[in-house]
């Protein structure tokens, strides 16, 4: 038998119990930071770049618009090429406007960098504008009914990761043109992938090939009449750890679970302070854009259903 001392026993309870302490965290106090969102793809039309204050953490109101006093993205590749000049249409909202409907912004492996002035703060940051592979196809697949879901059409597009390694994806899905935008849709790949790895080149994996449907209950699946559109965009390799972040921070599920999670924290940026007693947030991230998209008319289910058999 063993026998415990309670004398022990006594000492380690008390040393559990002092070990309690209540911690007050002052979020009241907490200056604001410029927020810069400036994500920029080369698809034809205008570029937006959205700029807001950050608020603290359980202040539901509304982010502050900021109205800068320049925002502009500069070719570092080719100097000689004109700035892209971003007008504010709204507030805290600017735009850049080609001269034509066809135009786009950049060129493929050209830097750019982004200047944002602000009364005597200086924000700037850098990213490369990566070329990104097309879109072979689209198509529908059926699936029987299962003890999960019931019979329905997912969509699956194919594409092959480009030669050389580090090549780094955001895979964007839409559904009749509604953007799949919750943080779970979130999905990126590296080489064709999840992560870095020897294969190189390769067609990108089922997971990330089927990533572009619906999950929520009442949105799985197709039906006839319904389309998809997929984006498939290059990203650097800090976009693609901050996409990361972004997603590790938002999916939370609550309850017991978050014992377990990640703290929360502000994103880690790559926008820089120049000059100016601001501090800043947000990220800036030049892509190429591949857009492939099909509709679920009845000959393409009916292709489906006998793929499927």
């Amino acid at each position: 038998m063993i026998r415990i001392n309670p004398i022990f026993t006594f000492l380690l309870l008390t040393l559990f119990f002092s070990c309690e302490q209540t911690l007050t965290v002052d979020t009241e106090n907490i200056a604001s930071s410029v927020v810069i969102d400036a994500f920029i793809d080369n698809h034809p039309g205008r570029q937006t770049i959205n700029i807001t204050r950050s608020r603290r953490f359980y202040d539901n109101a509304g982010f502050e618009r900021v109205s800068a006093d320049a925002v502009y993205i500069e070719d570092l590749t080719d100097p000689a090429q004109p700035d892209y000049i971003f007008v504010e249409t709204s507030s805290g909202v600017y735009e850049w406007t080609p001269a034509s409907s066809a135009g786009s912004f950049g060129m493929v492996g050209h830097d750019y960098q982004l200047v944002v002035i602000d009364g005597d703060s200086e924000f700037r940051s850098i990213s490369t504008l990566n070329p990104v592979p097309v879109i072979d196809s689209i198509r529908f697949n059926f699936e029987e009914e299962s003890g999960f879901f019931d019979e329905r059409f997912e969509a699956e597009f194919f594409a092959t990761d480009l030669s050389g390694f580090g090549n780094t994806y955001w895979i964007k899905g839409f559904k009749n043109g509604i953007f799949l935008d919750k943080p779970e849709y979130i999905t990126t790949s590296y080489d064709g992938g999840f992560s870095a790895s020897n294969e190189d080149g390769i067609l990108f994996i089922p997971p990330l090939r089927t990533s572009i449907n619906p999950f929520e209950e009442d949105e799985q699946g197709y039906d006839t009449g319904d389309n998809v559109r997929v984006e498939l965009l290059s990203i650097t390799e800090d976009t693609f750890l901050y996409l990361n972040e972004i997603f590790t921070q938002t999916s939370r599920q609550g309850g017991i679970s978050e014992i377990f999670s990640v703290p929360v924290t502000n994103l880690n940026g790559n926008i820089e302070v120049l000059s100016g007693n601001q501090s800043v947030l947000g990220f800036f991230c030049t892509s190429s854009v591949s857009i492939a998209k099909l509709t679920l008319t009845e000959a393409v289910a009916q292709q489906a259903i006998e793929r499927a058999n």
